[in-house]
């Protein structure tokens, strides 16, 4: 929660004014920057529907402001990124791994990114994956994976229960 474009602090003063921004809201998570593409994997009753990388439109700024898909960006999404749906092993067993951690049913969207070294991590797991035919990383990753919309809605009310 909170993921904005001033989230990366590049230094002690940035991360000391992000902490005070973020703190009146409750405690406050501090984590080392992933550099590495991002990606989202959607996963309906226990089986992924494919990757999606999320990708700049424009070129990455330098090591003071690299690509986060904030909200900003996000609420822009059509301006500010492309998607590349694909599938890939590797990322699909590390969100089956988080789904089954979690003990996860149903319908969920897991979010990856590369470390320096290219090793896919862990950011964080949407139980409750937004469903909007429009504006959803899920159905956005679905459609661009050969899904219809009405294919992944149908799917996640099936599974539940």
């Amino acid at each position: 929660m909170g993921i904005t474009a001033s989230s990366f602090c590049a230094d002690e003063v940035a991360l000391n004014a992000a902490i005070d921004r973020l703190a009146q809201y409750g405690p406050v998570l501090v984590e080392e920057f992933l550099s590495g593409d991002e990606y989202t994997v959607g996963i309906i009753d226990g089986e992924p529907i494919g990757v999606m990388q999320v990708l700049p439109r424009s070129a990455i700024g330098d090591l003071r402001s690299p690509f986060i898909y904030s909200i900003e960006v996000k609420r822009d999404y059509l301006k500010q990124v492309e998607y590349k749906a694909f599938r890939d092993e590797e990322l699909e067993s590390l969100a089956l791994d988080v789904w089954t951690a979690f003990n996860l049913r149903d319908v969920a969207r897991v979010d990856l990114r590369r470390d320096r070294e290219g090793v896919p991590t862990f950011v964080e797991v949407h139980p409750l994956p937004g469903m909007n035919p429009v504006p959803c990383d899920l159905i956005i990753l679905a459609t661009g994976n050969g899904w219809q919309y009405g294919d992944v809605d149908g799917a996640g009310v099936e599974g539940a229960g």
